[in-house]
């Protein structure tokens, strides 16, 4: 299957080998966490896969990298506020996320396209706190 952040619907979609489209979560424009029924994006730009299955979503217009995990979508990094301040989820901000990248690692790499820069968010260890937003150096 091809999965497909369709930017200017705001959705994300799955294209299968038989050629069916078929919208996965999102509706009008907006921003809502949750289950996939009433999840709302603004201009999604991109998905990564991570290791354990879960996907990712840079969320352009909200300022937000998002997740899809099972059938819940939720916030990973970004509170919502243009800027481009690091610090640990919620506290993080993004000015326009437009693209993502998975390291082996589980290192997420995400171009900040508004800043201009490319960041990081460091998965917490096993058992430890929360995932650490960071740019590079």
């Amino acid at each position: 299957d091809l999965w497909i952040a369709d930017r200017d619907n705001h959705r994300i979609r799955k294209l299968t080998p038989e050629g069916q489209v078929t919208t996965i979560a999102g509706s009008t424009p907006g921003f809502v966490d949750g289950d996939l029924e009433g999840v709302q994006f603004d201009h999604p730009t991109a998905l990564a896969w991570t290791g354990d299955g879960t996907l990712l979503i840079a969320d352009r217009d909200n300022h937000r990298i998002r997740r899809l995990a099972g059938a819940i979508v939720s916030t990973l990094a970004g509170n919502g506020q243009s800027g481009a301040r690091d610090g640990v989820a919620a506290q993080a901000q993004f000015r326009d996320p437009l693209d993502l990248w998975v390291a082996t690692d589980g290192t997420i790499w995400v171009v900040d396209e508004g800043s201009p820069r490319l960041r990081r968010i460091v998965p917490a260890p096993t058992g430890g706190s929360r995932d650490q937003l960071s740019q590079t150096p």
